[in-house]
Formats: structure tokens, sequence, C-alpha cells
């Protein structure tokens, strides 16, 4: 299990960027998951 926080802004997400398109298509290579989650100002 790997867990990564950044701190972001409090409006909405915008849509995943490469980064997450890259980690989310490794994980399910390698039949995993990957669960992102926005609390507060940190994602």
């Amino acid at each position: 299990m790997l867990t990564f926080e950044n701190t972001c802004s409090d409006e909405p997400l915008p849509p995943a960027g490469t980064g997450l398109s890259n980690i989310e298509a490794v994980a399910e290579k390698y039949h995993g998951t990957a669960l992102t989650e926005k609390s507060g100002r940190l994602f």
C-alpha cells in the first residue's frame, strides 16, 4: 500500500491528469486498485 498526500484548493478537483491515469493503469495491470479522495485541502 502506498499513500500520498498533496495540498489543493477548496475548489472542485479538475479531471485526472496523466500522472493519475498512469497510476490507475499500473494498478489495474497488476490486479490492484487506486483510490483517490479529497478531504478539505488534502487530496
